[in-house]
């Protein structure tokens, strides 16, 4: 499933203080804000049409490049998973190695299109947790946040950090089943129709 873009203005992208990216299909830059513009040392305007892996520039701790022609985040997003998350190095033009989250969402571009919206997070410290607000429409109530357990809200941040059913499973010691019956929870009390809904809805309180 992809969330349209639609329901939320290109312009709250485009000015919200936090670094966007929004690609086609194919990987060519279609918007870029002016907070990502500043984080990866570019003209918006200049690179509106370029290939990402060309602009973002993302690599490991290693050296090894993270953002390349033949990125997994398309054949990911095609599976289960409503967000990925990638953390690795962004090396300015002086040099200078700043660690950053990169959440990725498929998104619905127009009626007949998708794309990825990409969100960065600079990280601050190794094991510290990262969220990125995202301009959500006003109409998508946070009440439903409130009846989640303790449990469900746990398995909540970790769908918005990019982690799997079995990813889950793993980290809190409960079994796979488990995970997916706390999921259908999480979904009819949010009164949602996927995990990408309820995403979408656990990244708006971060505004």
């Amino acid at each position: 499933m992809a969330v349209a873009l639609m329901a939320v203005p290109l312009e709250a992208y485009e000015s919200a203080p936090d670094p966007f990216v929004l690609t086609d299909s194919r990987g060519r830059v279609r918007m870029i804000n002016a907070a990502a513009g500043r984080l990866l040392e570019c003209d918006p305007q200049h690179v509106l049409g370029r290939r990402c892996w060309g602009v973002v520039g993302l690599h490991t701790s290693d050296g090894v490049p993270i953002c390349r022609r033949d990125c997994n985040v398309r054949r990911r997003l095609a599976g289960n998973l409503p967000c990925v998350r990638q953390r690795g190095v962004r090396t300015s033009s002086s040099g200078r190695n700043q660690r950053v989250d990169v959440f990725t969402l498929k998104v619905e571009a127009t009626s007949r299109s998708w794309g990825v919206l990409h969100m960065f997070v600079p990280v601050k410290k190794d094991d510290a947790p990262s969220t990125p607000r995202l301009p959500v429409p006003g109409s998508v109530g946070l009440r439903g946040l409130e009846l989640l357990t303790r449990r469900e809200r746990e398995i909540l941040r970790a769908l918005a950090a990019g982690e799997s059913t079995n990813d889950i499973a793993a980290g809190l010691f409960i079994s796979v089943a488990t995970v997916r019956n706390h999921i259908r929870s999480i979904l009819s009390k949010l009164e949602v129709g996927s995990r990408l809904e309820a995403v979408l809805i656990w990244l708006s309180q971060f505004r």
